[in-house]
């Protein structure tokens, strides 16, 4: 059970960074527990959702910048990679912007947003919160079933009894 929480502790704690490229390792490293929890389709929206909301952050403030600049603002890897995301998210309409990959420029158009963008940004922020809560409820569950005395003594009892069998086992 402490895994599962600890996959959604690392996260949350990731979201907070400006990097994507730690938000996809983080991914990458839980995406089991995710899929077991049936939650690998909400956690790949958080990604495309966390990876937009980026760009746009950075579309906001600049309107050209390198392709390089674009990529180290956003912890990714190189320009290459920074132009491939960008390519992607141009023709999903996800951002507008123009991308010269001879010049390593890309540039942003001024004022634009997807309106149904900002609903899908609220669900997936209610979604996130919810399953917060749901993490803390569970860490304190799990706090709580730790410190029951039932609990105690039936660890100590199966303890003891692995113990009674190695010593048997050894004793063969």
């Amino acid at each position: 059970m402490s895994r599962h929480v600890e996959s959604y502790d690392a996260l949350v704690s990731v979201m907070s960074l400006t990097s994507l490229e730690k938000l996809n390792e983080t991914i990458e490293k839980y995406q089991t527990a995710y899929e077991e929890d049936g939650n690998a389709g909400l956690v790949d929206l958080l990604r495309e959702r966390v990876q937009i909301d980026r760009v746009r952050a950075v579309a906001k403030t600049y309107s050209k910048l390198s392709l390089s600049e674009f990529a180290r603002l956003l912890d990714l890897t190189d320009a290459a990679h920074a132009e491939t995301m960008l390519h992607g998210m141009v023709s999903r309409g996800e951002v507008d912007a123009s991308v010269d990959g001879t010049l390593g420029v890309v540039r942003f158009a001024e004022g634009w947003e997807k309106p149904k963008s900002k609903g899908i940004a609220t669900e997936l922020t209610t979604r996130l919160r919810a399953i917060a809560d749901l993490t803390a409820k569970i860490r304190d569950q799990e706090a709580e079933i730790t410190r029951s005395r039932v609990y105690v003594q039936r660890k100590e009892s199966r303890s003891q009894l692995a113990e009674v069998r190695a010593a048997e086992t050894v004793g063969e």
